[in-house]
């Protein structure tokens, strides 16, 4: 579990008490940064401290009736340069992992982490950006796993992203904010288009 010292100065003392039983019981880690970079906390950090073994996300507004993190895993045994992911959208000719789980390599975004201080960088849109790493490096697309699960209700207000794109053009919106994000990360790797 990635949690800011922003928004816990506390740390452990500002933590509830079942999780913190979970952390003396070693079932889960605590990861502490310094910055609330909010959805970007759980992928990068974990990776940037563990970085021979796959990061698994997923998001907490689904259920899963299946052992989604087993299932993931089997598929990258096979395909260890894929992302593997259980939704896939389209940038104009580019498959897309993102959404509801998703298993990224190892390291395989390399050292970014400077880059979450960008002003441009939207930190509510994890998805789209580990997309434009992945088309601006060339990296292995995904492989998206079709399996049924029962989803929630998301619940978003008007600062968030997805509220923005829903609607008419949301085909247009979403290909113009990933022009916007692949130009951010070809700038970042210094990659000429």
């Amino acid at each position: 579990l990635v949690l800011s010292e922003e928004e816990f100065p506390e740390k452990e003392k500002e933590l509830p008490e079942n999780l913190m039983l979970f952390v003396e019981n070693n079932l889960i880690e605590l990861l502490w940064v310094y910055k609330n970079y909010k959805s970007f906390k759980k992928v990068l950090f974990t990776m940037d401290k563990y970085r021979d073994v796959p990061v698994i996300s997923a998001d907490d507004d689904c259920i899963y009736k299946f052992n989604y993190a087993e299932r993931l895993y089997i598929q990258w045994v096979k395909n260890k340069d894929a992302c593997i992911s259980f939704y896939r959208a389209l940038y104009k000719d580019c498959p897309r992992t993102a959404g509801y789980a998703t298993l990224h390599p190892p390291y395989c975004y390399g050292n970014i982490l400077d880059l979450l201080d960008n002003p441009k960088l939207n930190l509510c849109e994890d998805d789209n950006f580990y997309t434009a790493i992945r088309y601006v490096k060339n990296l292995k697309s995904c492989i998206t796993l079709r399996i049924p699960m029962k989803y929630v209700a998301c619940i978003h207000d008007e600062n968030e992203p997805l509220h923005e794109i829903y609607g008419k053009n949301t085909i247009t919106s979403f290909n113009k904010k990933m022009d916007e994000l692949i130009k951010l990360v070809r700038a970042h790797f210094k990659v000429i288009s």
